[in-house]
């Protein structure tokens, strides 16, 4: 992670509907209950924490995230 918070501007492209980094913690714990259904619920809080975290590191640090993801996210439900 200090590689990523030492940065300026992230670009990300992931074949995730939703990259990981722009994921609200809800749809993180969405995302683990289809993927990760083995998963405890704290180990998918523990995850989405994590990743809440990444992403107020980086708002602190006014990084810029270019992210290319697929159209159809913007309307595709995350489902359990």
């Amino acid at each position: 992670m200090s590689v990523e918070t030492a940065a300026r501007i992230i670009r990300v492209r992931e074949p995730a509907p939703v990259p990981a980094l722009l994921r609200a913690p809800a749809c993180a714990r969405a995302v683990d209950d289809v993927h990760r259904p083995g998963l405890s619920p704290a180990g998918k809080g523990r995850r989405a924490g994590l990743s809440a975290a990444r992403q107020e590191r980086l708002r602190e640090r006014k990084t810029r995230i270019w992210a290319v993801m697929p159209v159809l996210a913007l309307h595709t439900p995350v489902r359990q």
